[in-house]
């Protein structure tokens, strides 16, 4: 099925044809006729693509209160302009029309979140627009998380609704954001993920999250993204004496992430510690042991001093709020004994007495 056999002869046509009334209104069934597009042969998709992009571009624009219905609406047209994300031609204006829906966060809503999210991750991925555009993308991103963060905080979200946004599209952000900050091979691109991430992590209080959330989330993610960085750094260790900037590159990643997960669990650490004290202590002690491992294949100071001095920090503020003990006590000679054990693997000063 080509355009002009669709009835289609320039993208003006398109957005015309799935606006549903004067208002500009879009019509999910006509919306919904355009997954036809994903039926096309790829060399005639290619050749058209420019074209759809543009349409859909103005689509979103004519919308102007984006009556777009349905998830299945949303998916549709975020879908196509993912697809536009590596195309060369049609890339700059899939990405505007995104910006366009994303950037402010007013038209981001439970309903069309996870198809955003999953958009603007296929333009931080593409090489198109360069870094600066995948930085752009890592924006709208925050204004994803953002938006949900804000309709959580509404008198009418339900503790259901909010349970199905933590656990759908802000799951899949926190995911993506962390695979971004440990895959990319692109410094500025994953350090602003890192950064995006840390925000993404701080602002989640307004969830109201059960430890269990935070706990899964250190396990399945955060202390992953550290082996992560640990295994980067210690592949440019392995390189011998050579140590160049895309070394330096991958420790200040490494150095932000610490950073990152420092805070993270900081900001969780009581609601962990108070539900789930089992849970807790194997999460606190595979931190620190990550903490370790970077520090260990770490050629640059500012990485060494990193680790030391946010593992102090964490010891300091979670001893002085009775999370985690600084003498033995009954109940907790585990958490003891694995914490200071696991501090002194990371320098030799970090024993109890930091804290007395």
């Amino acid at each position: 099925v080509l355009p002009e056999q669709s009835g289609l002869q320039s993208h003006e046509d398109i957005a015309n044809s799935t606006a549903g009334g004067p208002n500009g209104i879009a019509d999910d069934h006509a919306i919904d006729a355009l997954r036809v597009l994903f039926s096309l042969e790829p060399q005639v998709a290619d050749a058209f693509f420019e074209r759809i992009a543009k349409s859909l571009n103005l689509l979103v624009r004519q919308c102007a209160s984006l009556h777009i219905k349905t998830a299945r609406g949303w998916d549709t047209i975020c879908k196509l302009l993912a697809a536009s994300s590596r195309h060369p031609k049609a890339s700059a204006s899939g990405f505007d029309a995104l910006s366009f829906v994303m950037e402010s966060g007013s038209n981001i809503n439970a309903s069309n979140a996870r198809a955003l999210i999953e958009c603007a991750c296929a333009f931080v991925d593409s090489n198109r627009g360069g870094e600066e555009r995948s930085i752009k993308a890592l924006s709208l991103l925050k204004d994803a998380n953002d938006a949900l963060c804000e309709r959580s905080r509404s008198a009418d979200c339900s503790n259901e609704l909010r349970s199905e946004i933590l656990a759908g599209a802000w799951g899949d952000l926190a995911k993506e954001l962390a695979r971004f900050a440990s895959e990319d091979e692109r410094s500025a691109v994953r350090d602003d993920a890192v950064l995006t991430l840390q925000h993404t992590l701080l602002s989640a209080e307004a969830f109201d999250a059960p430890a269990e959330h935070w706990l899964a989330l250190f396990h399945h993610t955060l202390t992953p993204l550290l082996k992560h960085a640990s295994e980067n750094v210690r592949q440019i260790a392995n390189d011998g004496d050579r140590y160049d900037d895309n070394s330096n590159a991958w420790e200040r990643t490494a150095t932000i992430i610490i950073a990152c997960v420092s805070k993270s669990f900081l900001q969780y650490a009581a609601p962990m510690k108070a539900e789930d004290p089992e849970a807790f202590a194997p999460t606190w002690l595979a931190v620190l042991d990550r903490f370790a491992e970077a520090k260990k294949y770490a050629k640059g100071e500012a990485l060494i001093e990193a680790v030391v001095e946010n593992a102090k920090n964490m010891a300091l503020v979670l001893c002085k709020q009775d999370i985690v003990p600084y003498a033995e006590e009954d109940g907790e000679e585990v958490l003891y004994v694995g914490t200071w054990q696991a501090l002194g693997k990371i320098h030799e000063s970090l024993t109890p007495a930091i804290v007395t």
